[in-house]
């Protein structure tokens, strides 16, 4: 690959990396969901911090926190009502995405 071809690349994945920050939150993004529902994506954060992002006006819904350690997974329901967080502190987290709360945290204990 050429560097102009290198540089080009690394400045749009920037650019749609950029997209998931609001202003003052600088946390690095570690997972995007897509919602079945279409234009909505939920994009999880190494703080622990899930949030749910319209695409056409590329800004927040609404933000979950429930995670003391960064977001590694997101999962949809087929209605796209119900999301699904896993995290670094090994809890798993069922959200309501239309009450915007959350419904069951799963705490996974390993023995020593």
């Amino acid at each position: 690959m050429r560097f102009a071809e290198a540089s080009r690349l690394k400045r749009t994945h920037s650019s749609k990396v950029a997209m998931w920050h609001e202003t003052g939150h600088r946390s690095e993004v570690t997972c995007i969901e897509r919602s079945p529902k279409g234009g909505t994506f939920a994009v999880g954060y190494a703080d622990g911090s899930v949030r749910l992002w319209d695409a056409v006006s590329k800004s927040v819904i609404t933000t979950f926190n429930g995670h003391k350690r960064a977001v590694t997974a997101l999962a949809f329901d087929d209605t796209g009502a119900r999301l699904a967080s896993g995290s670094q502190d090994t809890d798993l987290i069922l959200w309501d995405v239309i009450g915007e709360v959350g419904l069951f945290r799963c705490v996974i204990i390993t023995p020593h």
